[in-house]
């Protein structure tokens, strides 16, 4: 139906090799690089209200289309990393499957309208429930498995699909191996307040923010040894808001409050990943980051206008990519 759609809307405009091409990778749109260095990003807008509308972005060429509208959400929704499922309702959990245009209810509801989080494999997605406070694991196909985290959320899988950080009252707390159930807490997380955090691309180091009063607040885990390290980035970073690690390891992005406004500034680490070699800052009032597949670009949403902007690892070639008077949300990453 979503396909077909597509096709229906573009011949009229004479672009009907770009429909099929669209088509073609709207399941695969988080592939690194497809024909003509196209890129399929999917993000939500609205009016300010609990009703949704979800898009797919081809960057390259600068069109949008919708695939669902009129969602009611008190949160926004969440799509899967292949671009198949969208979950769009909180209570009850409702799955939409794109690709053959089929719905799925769920008898439950996340935690606080907490937003569940999908898997990088696209085939399950974890969520605290708001009935019975268990960690829920659905798969998209098939049944839940329901695990006891002690109330903490699932914030983010690690990039091979095997564990989640858990977080509880805004602070990071543990990580979980999904298919054991083990928690474990990572003895530097006892020492500071964690509250933000991403994985390294092989899932083998994170990189978190502490607001420790008498410790640098960025730091970088290696999860295999449990050493961690300082990074020492420039200004005062007792106010980053988001940080975001590219997927090929060679820059850390992350928002930081500069005076009345929050600014993008982007590190480049050496090949080791041990020294900082260059930082850059991009002067826009900003509320969201995310990398682009291929780590080449930097999307982001601008604070004041809620547009969405895209800009070169190396600070240039700034490019806002809607303008429609709306509230508009990343949903990838």
């Amino acid at each position: 139906m979503l396909m077909t759609t597509l096709r229906l809307i573009l011949r009229p405009l004479g672009l009907a090799l770009v429909g099929c091409l669209l088509a073609t990778a709207i399941m695969t749109w988080a592939a690194p690089r497809l024909a003509g260095e196209t890129y399929l990003l999917p993000y939500a807008s609205t009016q300010g209200r609990v009703v949704y509308e979800l898009y797919l972005m081809d960057i390259g060429r600068g069109l949008s289309f919708r695939i669902l509208s009129d969602v009611e959400m008190t949160d926004q929704p969440s799509i899967s990393a292949d671009g198949r499922y969208v979950v769009t309702d909180y209570n009850p959990l409702t799955l939409v499957d794109l690709k053959y245009d089929t719905t799925r209810t769920f008898d439950d509801y996340t935690h606080r309208d907490w937003r569940v989080i999908w898997s990088p494999q696209s085939d399950r997605f974890a969520y605290l429930s708001g009935e019975d406070a268990a960690l829920v694991i659905q798969s998209a196909v098939g049944a839940a498995r329901r695990l006891d985290a002690d109330g903490r959320l699932p914030v983010q899988w690690s990039p091979e699909g095997e564990r989640l950080t858990l977080r509880m009252d805004d602070i990071f707390t543990a990580f979980m191996t999904v298919a054991s159930s083990e928690i474990t807490v990572p003895a530097a997380f006892g020492e500071v307040m964690v509250y933000l955090t991403d994985w390294s691309a092989r899932g083998d180091e994170l990189v978190y923010v502490s607001r420790s009063m008498t410790s640098p607040p960025v730091y970088k885990l290696n999860l295999l040894t449990a050493d961690d390290e300082a990074l020492t980035l420039g200004g005062d970073l007792e106010w980053v808001t988001n940080i975001d690690w590219s997927p090929d390891g060679r820059y850390i992005a992350y928002v930081m409050w500069e005076g009345p406004a929050k600014r993008i500034f982007v590190t480049t680490l050496s090949p080791d990943g041990r020294e900082i070699i260059n930082e850059i800052t991009v002067p826009i009032d900003t509320r969201q980051i995310q990398w682009t597949p291929d780590s080449r670009r930097l999307l982001f949403v601008g604070q004041r206008d809620s547009d969405i902007y895209i800009i070169d690892a190396v600070g240039s070639n700034l490019r806002r990519l809607t303008d429609n008077d709306r509230i508009n949300v990343l949903l990838g990453g």
